[in-house]
């Protein structure tokens, strides 16, 4: 629309113009005046465009390695929960297990509340294992 009005008003040979668009309601308008303010509002409707398609570009990149990202823990929940590991782990002979649990308040999204466990600590062997 500014464009369209931009045109309008270089081409014509009236002095005043009708236009809704330098103060949101219709006023007549020196000619000089008018190509002067639409040309200012055309500059910041531009750079405004610009801003958002960069944000677009931008989030559109984050929406795309977020995908790599879950995809990613998918393969590794994958592992974690295959046939060997569960063979592996049953195999292993744990002791001295230990929990470290705290309150958390009832959280409105998760709806969690109570104790939960933050840490687990254990031993095999000689070797001393902490899992969050």
């Amino acid at each position: 629309m500014i464009e369209f009005e931009l045109e309008e008003a270089k081409h014509t040979k009236k002095n005043r113009l009708v236009s809704a668009l330098v103060c949101g309601a219709k006023q007549d308008i020196k000619k000089s005046e008018l190509l002067l303010r639409l040309r200012r509002e055309h500059e910041i409707v531009e750079k405004k465009l610009e801003g958002c398609l960069n944000e677009i570009a931008q989030t559109e990149m984050l929406i795309h390695n977020t995908k790599d990202d879950i995809e990613a823990l998918k393969d590794e929940i994958g592992v974690e929960e295959s046939q060997l590991m569960r063979r592996i782990l049953r195999q292993r002979k744990y002791r001295c297990i230990s929990l470290n649990s705290s309150n958390i308040a009832c959280d409105d999204v998760t709806g969690v509340s109570g104790n939960s466990v933050s840490s687990v600590a254990l031993s095999e062997g000689e070797n001393c294992y902490i899992h969050s």
